[in-house]
């Protein structure tokens, strides 16, 4: 039954193609092919760019995972170098007891810098 009706509304539809085709011009009917044909033309070369584009962002996203797993290789090699306030004071004696609490402060500003170093 589902067949029959899709049969009989591409009789329809072509009937009434044909139908309009007699009414127009010959002007009139060059646009409409031509329309039809630049409309055919369009639909592979779209899917080609689209297929095309699809594999450019699977490859970026590959390159981008390879990088994410490099930067957190990288990232487990840690070094700490710590500068604690203790001096050697007079008679070779080592103590915190020789430097002014205002030398305590870092001479520098510390920040934290994400795994790759990159600010």
């Amino acid at each position: 039954m589902k067949k029959v009706a899709l049969a009989l509304v591409g009789v329809l539809i072509v009937a009434v193609a044909v139908a309009v085709a007699k009414q127009l011009s010959s002007e009139a009917m060059a646009v409409i092919v031509g329309i039809v044909c630049g409309i055919g033309a369009s639909v592979p070369v779209s899917l080609a760019m689209l297929a095309l584009f699809n594999e450019r962002e699977q490859a970026q996203e590959a390159r981008e995972a390879d990088r994410a797993r490099e930067r957190a290789r990288e990232s487990r090699q840690l070094t700490i170098n710590v500068y604690g306030p203790c001096n050697i004071g007079p008679g070779g004696r080592v103590g915190m007891a020789y430097l002014p609490p205002a030398q305590f402060r870092p001479r520098e500003e510390w920040r934290l810098l994400p795994p790759g170093g990159e600010e």
